[in-house]
């Protein structure tokens, strides 16, 4: 972040709707610089069900979320974990994980540490709550964001789409 910036951001709790309208932003930029074109209907039906997860999220205390604002109030950034049951492995034998989601930084306000404010806050959460482990997707232009920080790639995982 420029030194001459401190002052201009501030980071708080965030609430659903700033997350669920930032969420789909971040997914229309991203297939946009795939070349994909996802139809409205689609995005519609993902911020219900993001609206959904993120509600049940919040109330049973298994998501949490931060906004950063410049210094007009604006909402210009924000991320949230999930709290997830895991396996239990060797490296990790604690079974509570947190899964980083939901980041984005409005394009005029990247390159100022906005993303790096949120995983710190993120990390401090998991500190002090006994979480040892934080997990995420990340797209290949917020991938050096997060190796920044101390993100590893995990070449062992795979998924399935069903």
């Amino acid at each position: 972040m420029n030194p001459n910036d401190k002052n201009k951001y501030s980071i708080r709790k965030a609430n659903i709707q700033t997350l669920v309208s930032h969420h789909c932003m971040m997914f229309r930029e991203i297939r946009e610089l795939q070349g994909k074109k996802i139809d409205d209907t689609s995005y519609k039906e993902m911020e219900e069900a993001d609206t959904k997860k993120l509600s049940e999220g919040f109330l049973k205390e298994l998501c949490h979320a931060w906004i950063v604002e410049d210094e007009n109030r604006k909402i210009v950034a924000n991320g949230a974990i999930s709290i997830c049951n895991w396996v239990p492995i060797p490296e990790n034998p604690n079974y509570i994980m947190a899964y980083l989601h939901s980041m984005y930084t409005e394009k005029e306000h990247r390159e100022n540490g906005l993303a790096t404010k949120i995983i710190e806050e993120a990390r401090d959460f998991c500190c002090q709550n006994n979480i040892s482990a934080i997990m995420l997707g990340a797209s290949d232009a917020g991938r050096h964001v997060y190796e920044k920080v101390g993100f590893k790639p995990v070449p062992s995982f795979m998924h399935l789409l069903i």
